[in-house]
């Protein structure tokens, strides 16, 4: 049995007038993603696997969307960014790792997700899953190996303290 390690942190999402989702494939390789709508989940994958993501776009369970609204949780599978794979250089926020000695704080909105797709190890996936009521009130980011699925969830913030779910 592999163990998962889960952080949930609120964020805030950056308000965007403008429906849908950007990805763009950028010179260096990284995909950069911007999710300002969240009625389409199959495109957004189609537009992730063009850019050469190895993504999944699915619908959350209850047990994994917090009550915060704007909040986002990440999983990583314990055995996956086994060197020379570095999860810390493989997600950005707002330019910012993820992960790392200096993670992104959660203190300003959300404008933009990049993902290195060479930092992903090739027998692992990413998951980004969205309530099912589609009001884009939370986001998950699931790194595990192709195939694994979302189970229920316990989420717990930077602190370690329990997330309400809904």
């Amino acid at each position: 049995m592999t163990s998962r390690t889960t952080l949930a942190a609120s964020l805030t999402r950056a308000a965007n007038p403008i429906g849908g989702d950007a990805v763009t494939k950028n010179a260096d390789g990284t995909v950069t993603v911007k999710i300002s709508d969240y009625r389409d989940p199959t495109g957004l994958q189609r537009k992730l696997r063009q850019a050469g993501l190895r993504a999944d776009v699915v619908t959350l369970p209850p047990s994994c969307v917090p009550r915060t609204r704007g909040s986002v949780f990440v999983a990583v599978e314990g055995d996956t960014f086994t060197p020379p794979y570095d999860v810390a250089s493989f997600i950005t926020v707002n330019g910012v790792p993820l992960f790392g000695s200096a993670p992104y704080s959660g203190t300003e909105p959300i404008r933009a997700l990049e993902f290195r797709p060479s930092e992903l190890p090739p027998q692992d996936t990413v998951t980004i899953g969205f309530p099912a009521d589609k009001t884009g009130g939370a986001m998950g980011i699931l790194l595990a190996h192709t195939g694994a699925t979302l189970q229920p969830c316990s989420l717990y913030d930077s602190n370690g303290a329990p997330v309400p779910t809904r």
